[in-house]
């Protein structure tokens, strides 16, 4: 936690950010742990990873609301561990209440 609130790692990522446009930084789960929320303080965004078929509905909602309320700038959501037989079949997924929900969270 200290190193991730501390003026170096402050200043480590804006040296890497500065020759791109973008910077992608993966975080651990943010129920639990503050870390995330640090590395979140310091991003001009954050995307929420919702694992296919294993993350709840109120873990997702709990993230984001814990995320928000922290300052982090949620955008949106990426859906990850899809099957190859859910990824062919998008109305096995995305018509699902769970998918929907989720996305109801992020936004």
């Amino acid at each position: 936690i200290e190193l991730l609130s501390s003026q170096p790692f402050k200043d480590a990522l804006l040296a890497l950010r500065d020759p791109f446009e973008w910077l992608v930084v993966d975080a651990p789960p943010a129920l639990g742990l503050s870390d995330t929320l640090l590395i979140g303080q310091q991003s001009d965004f954050a995307i929420v990873a919702i694992k296919a078929n294993k993350t709840t509905d109120r873990a997702t909602q709990d993230t984001v609301q814990r995320l928000t309320a922290s300052g982090v700038n949620v955008v949106g959501a990426i859906l990850t561990m899809v099957k190859e037989v859910e990824a062919t079949n998008p109305r096995a997924l995305y018509g699902s209440t769970r998918f929907r929900h989720g996305l109801q969270a992020v936004r």
